[in-house]
């Protein structure tokens, strides 16, 4: 079956996203920066300067996920018990889920759905980075709540074009291969050249771009992670459907785990990702 459209179209589009506005640009490298060199009151000054970052910063610190004793209402204060990893990835997931806010319904997915898919996904990442490569955790929750973007630009494709997409998947062509079989591209490919015109991690964009390859020697470990944190969201999704999870067990045997070790961590990711997806809400 021929191209729908022509590829370096679609690729044009990365080009037409509007960029990371200048607050979210700046958060991102102050927060990448060595603690020792991290300045905290200049994190803290963007923030308080856009009203909904302030807000959501001291929604996240005041959640269940923190305790804290007494209501933080100062944004200084919330950057101080907050830190610089998960200051970073509420400035991520507040850019993603804006992005999304109106579906991906070529996908058959609310935004809802997708932030819930989203967020699990990192969740699923980190914690099972911490058991397994704790040095890249906060690599790995980056990486999952990223790995699906490159999906925001060919929604209206599949969208347009969906009883062929629909088609190609029936006739057993996986997502991303009907993807490229329908619209020369990928949304993994995608995905890492929106990170890479966004100026994020070059490795984070590569390793979106391999998330959907089959794993071998040489993948990067961070997407082999990826792949069995992909497994342990899709679990209790095909158990309620009465289906047998497709759990990437080639993955699984790389990084160590068994499937009855996915099912093992399933109430922990289960609390930290309803703790992230309430402050997120509303």
């Amino acid at each position: 079956m021929p191209p729908v459209t022509n590829v370096e179209e679609v690729v044009a589009q990365v080009d037409a996203l509007p960029p990371l506005p200048a607050a979210t640009q700046r958060l991102l490298v102050l927060t990448s920066l060595p603690p020792d060199r991290a300045d905290l009151g200049e994190i803290a000054k963007v923030i308080t300067h856009e009203p909904a970052l302030a807000a959501l910063a001291l929604k996240w610190v005041n959640s269940p996920l923190y305790g804290v004793r007494v209501e933080v209402r100062n944004v200084h204060q919330a950057v101080s018990l907050m830190g610089l990893r998960v200051i970073r990835q509420m400035v991520l997931g507040f850019e993603l889920h804006n992005r999304t806010s109106q579906g991906l319904y070529g996908y058959g997915m609310s935004a809802a759905a997708f932030s819930e898919h989203s967020l699990s996904a990192a969740t699923a990442c980190h914690l099972l980075a911490e058991r397994y490569l704790p040095a890249l955790k906060d690599e790995a929750f980056t990486l999952g709540l990223l790995h699906d973007i490159g999906m925001l630009l060919l929604d209206p494709l599949v969208k347009e074009h969906r009883n062929l997409f629909a088609a190609a998947i029936r006739g057993g062509m996986t997502q991303e291969a009907a993807e490229r079989e329908l619209f020369g591209i990928d949304h993994c490919a995608l995905g890492a050249k929106i990170l890479q015109a966004w100026n994020l991690p070059e490795d984070t964009a590569q390793q979106i771009a391999l998330h959907h390859t089959e794993v071998d020697e040489e993948t990067p470990p961070l997407v082999v992670l990826l792949k069995v944190a992909d497994s342990l969201t899709e679990i209790p999704f095909a158990e309620r459907l009465g289906h047998k999870p497709a759990v990437d067990e080639g993955a699984c045997r790389m990084l160590g785990i068994s499937v009855d070790g996915l099912r093992s961590l399933q109430a922990h990711l289960e609390a930290s990702r309803e703790g992230a997806a309430a402050i997120f809400a509303g």
